[in-house]
């Protein structure tokens, strides 16, 4: 229905509208007109109209993850390489005096 601004009268407009349609999609759309007896535009109608109408999940709650203050660092980063290295050559180390 149309309501004219201008005029305040009110009127019906049939709408004509082409949409391009899969082919897969159009065979299920056919199956279903076919099934229910009832004409393709039918059948489309009320898929449109029952997918408007649906119900919206409800909005999920964004997860916030928790921050703590651990206070300043214990650990001096700049030799953290070193000890890494110390630790690696170490275990080396041992896995060799293990196969002597």
């Amino acid at each position: 229905m149309c309501i004219d601004v201008f005029n305040n009268r009110q009127y019906y407009v049939s709408m004509r509208t082409t949409c391009d349609l899969n082919d897969a999609l159009m065979t299920r759309v056919q199956q279903l007109a076919m099934a229910e007896r009832s004409s393709i535009k039918e059948v489309l109608n009320k898929i449109i109209l029952a997918g408007l109408e649906r119900p919206k999940p409800p909005a999920v709650e964004q997860w916030v993850c928790p921050v703590h203050d651990l206070g300043p660092a214990r650990v001096d980063y700049g030799k953290a390489w070193d000890l890494i290295d110390q630790l690696e050559a170490d275990a080396v180390a041992e896995k060799m005096s293990l196969r002597k």
